[in-house]
């Protein structure tokens, strides 16, 4: 009896280790509209907890864009819209909530010399065009854009790359009204390449979001420090800025679990490159299996599609030749890939450019959308995962002084997998590969872990929220708590009285001659104060006897820092 339990079990063991981690899905709009799609991008366009689809399609003579309804799980039904009726000829895109409404936003970048477009989402799937500002206005031959709030403000700001015409790539501030400034005169702006895409990533873990840019034509890529402020320091003497290659596109992740974001870029005609972040500026390059492929890669981006506790790698290729196969990296845990080359979703021909991730259907698993254009007649590709018994955790951030997106926090999240302690470190993300954008749901494979040791979010605010003993297979939300959270300031700024009754006084070395600006926060993240002040010997008294009681958020930012403060009016 025995003997028959135990072939029993290895015959299971065995049916799990061959079963297909990936299904193709062959019904539906989603993967029977012929078009010449560049960008995918998961985003929850309703809120309804489901991951929605963007697709956008960028023919010589423009071609409507797509975004597909996610019927819980189940189906994609094309939405009509104002958005999906633009015929464009339309590159990259990237989803933020601009405005802070709840509510996720869409700029959608066209070439050939036309504007971009903005949309703001009014809720319930209904948006309005955006026409006016300069960043409606601005357009010509636009690759992709990414969200990131540079200055750490609470409102993300918005950076373009162009690949032809001037070829300057351009820089706007969101100013928290509705409106953008652009941003001139500092290296981001000014310098011209054929840039392809952009990725704000924390790559130094300074707590700011810095600028990485891939540059085509056989040109090297740029890494711009984010100093604070909208202050950049152009970094040319380190190894990933330093390769003269033709790249697409680039994808940050930390897929050796030490803490910081490595670096993955995408080369045409080329071999890829895998960058380890050593910290302090060093990256050394991993080999790889795609050491020997000189593909024609555009995108790429990283993901737990088998829940290990490990990122694995997806990588596109198009253009240069009908009928190419896309490349799975499976992350060996062992500080290198293996390649996939007999499963879905490696096995399919064509040419792609844009892939990202998402859960679709609310398993845990990583689902795969990849943005197809051969001829400018494919199907888009979709792949379900099936899963396999392995436990996750996902986490929906909505941030309060932070940008409500969430974009640019890190999660951190510590389990025992394999008897082993492990720390797994994410950063959301509005951009990935080429012009796409993975679901702003975090997740976390956990492998054989049974509970969730510690949970660390490190908002862009400063706040710091810990949660411990959490179970895994489930979807959390967490609002930014700036009431329990710890707050990490760098800077030393004394503030008195507080409580508040009447006036507050601010007073540091740290407060020059130079305008601060002050600006207060209530905890459903709407500015209630806002304003210029000049310090004077580095005092600065602030009236506020028309604030109601209660407790706020005080920002306090000028030419050289930014600090955030909890307050309370009596």
């Amino acid at each position: 009896m025995k003997r028959l339990i135990y072939m029993a079990l290895l015959v299971f063991a065995t049916l799990n280790i061959n079963a297909q981690q990936f299904s193709k899905v062959i019904t539906g709009e989603i993967v029977n509209t012929p078009s010449g799609s560049r960008s995918c991008n998961f985003i929850d366009i309703n809120n309804d907890d489901f991951q929605d689809i963007l697709i956008t399609n960028g023919k010589t003579g423009g071609e409507n864009n797509m975004i597909y309804i996610n019927n819980n799980g189940e189906s994609f039904s094309l939405m009509e819209s104002v958005i999906t009726n633009d015929g464009t000829p339309s590159d990259g895109a990237s989803c933020a909530d601009y405005d802070n409404d709840g509510n996720t936003d869409v700029f959608i970048v066209n070439w050939y010399n036309m504007n971009n477009l903005l949309y703001k989402n009014m809720g319930e799937g209904v948006f309005n065009k955006i026409d006016t500002g300069l960043i409606a206005t601005n357009g010509g031959y636009s690759e992709t854009a990414s969200w990131g709030d540079a200055d750490n403000d609470g409102f993300v700001d918005l950076y373009i790359t162009n690949s032809a015409g001037n070829k300057a790539n351009t820089l706007f501030r969101n100013t928290g009204t509705g409106f953008f400034e652009e941003v001139v005169n500092i290296s981001p702006t000014t310098d011209s390449y054929y840039s392809r895409s952009v990725n704000w990533i924390d790559y130094d873990n300074d707590g700011d979001q810095d600028l990485f840019v891939s540059n085509e034509s056989n040109q090297k890529n740029n890494l711009y420090r984010n100093d604070g402020n909208f202050q950049f320091t152009k970094l040319t003497d380190i190894s990933i800025t330093s390769d003269n290659y033709t790249s697409i596109s680039s994808s940050w992740g930390d897929y050796d679990n030490d803490g910081d974001y490595d670096l993955f870029i995408s080369n045409y005609q080329q071999n890829n490159q895998l960058f380890k972040n050593e910290g302090n500026d060093i990256f050394t390059e991993v080999s790889g299996p795609w050491d020997t492929e000189e593909d024609c890669s555009f995108s790429s981006s990283f993901g737990d599609y088998d829940n290990d506790g490990d990122l694995d790698l997806f990588v596109t290729n198009g253009y240069c030749s009908n009928d190419l196969q896309n490349h799975l990296y499976r992350n060996d845990g062992d500080d290198g890939f293996i390649k996939v080359t007999d499963e879905l979703p490696a096995t399919d021909l064509g040419n792609s450019y844009g892939c990202a991730w998402g859960d679709y259907d609310n398993n845990g698993f990583l689902d795969l959308v990849v943005a197809n254009w051969q001829d400018e007649t494919q199907n888009n590709y979709l792949y379900k995962n099936e899963g396999n018994q392995n436990n996750w955790i996902k986490i929906n951030l909505t941030g309060l002084i932070t940008n409500q997106s969430a974009i640019g926090v890190k999660v951190r999240c510590k389990a025992q997998i394999d008897g082993n302690s492990i720390w797994q470190t994410r950063e959301v993300s509005s951009q990935s590969g080429y012009c796409s954008q993975n679901s702003l749901v975090v997740h976390f494979g956990l492998k054989d872990a049974i509970v969730i040791d510690s949970l660390q979010i490190q908002w862009t605010s400063g706040m710091i929220q810990n949660f411990t003993n959490l179970a895994p297979n489930d979807l959390i939300h967490i609002t930014e708590d700036i009431n329990t959270g710890v707050g990490v300031h760098t800077k030393k700024i004394s503030i008195y009285p507080n409580p508040i009754k009447d006036y507050l006084t601010l007073k540091s070395p740290e407060l020059g001659a130079e305008d601060t600006q002050i600006e207060i926060f209530n905890l459903q993240g709407d500015r209630v104060f806002n304003s210029l002040i000049k310090p004077i010997q580095n005092v600065a008294i602030i009236d506020l006897n028309e604030l109601s009681k209660g407790i706020y958020i005080l920002k306090i930012r000028d030419v050289a820092f930014q600090e955030n403060m909890k307050i309370i009016k009596e």
